[in-house]
């Protein structure tokens, strides 16, 4: 029983965590995260995923298909063309958290830990500013063209 089992290690490494003993809860929290991926309990993966960086856990790399989304590209581009945070922020309509949230999520996604590392490696490869067929458009419930 797999994913009982990961459930198990999920709560035993929360209570190791909140009782300040982050080294036998990451350890516990990982090995949670590793039993939700391999059962596919995507949901349970990311809460696994979360507390085991709350417990100071390393992040991962990015998952092949962990593209950038709608929002996220038009940030990266915005960057890519030298553009400060307020003026990202103002050109899209955002608060400057959300771009700093967006930034963020970049950063992660793409493996970067800097805006300049960020820069260079999508004036290396472009192809990352470009959606792929496999990434479709998110949909604004009740939005339709025309309106």
């Amino acid at each position: 029983m797999p994913f009982e089992r990961a459930r198990a290690l999920l709560t035993l490494g929360r209570r190791l965590h909140r009782a300040r003993k982050r080294a036998e809860a990451r350890d516990l929290l990982r090995q949670a995260l590793d039993g939700f991926e391999r059962v596919g309990a995507l949901p349970w993966v990311a809460q696994a995923e979360s507390e085991f960086r709350a417990a100071g856990g390393r992040r991962r790399p990015a998952a092949p298909d962990d593209s950038l989304t709608t929002q996220e590209l038009r940030v990266a581009a915005a960057v890519a063309r030298g553009a400060a945070n307020r003026e990202i922020a103002a050109e899209l309509f955002l608060t400057l958290k959300t771009v700093e949230f967006h930034l963020r999520q970049i950063y992660r996604k793409l493996g970067v830990r800097s805006r300049s590392q960020l820069v260079a490696t999508l004036a290396s490869n472009p192809a990352l500013l470009t959606r792929t067929p496999d990434s479709p458009e998110r949909e604004v419930p009740g939005l339709q063209l025309g309106d």
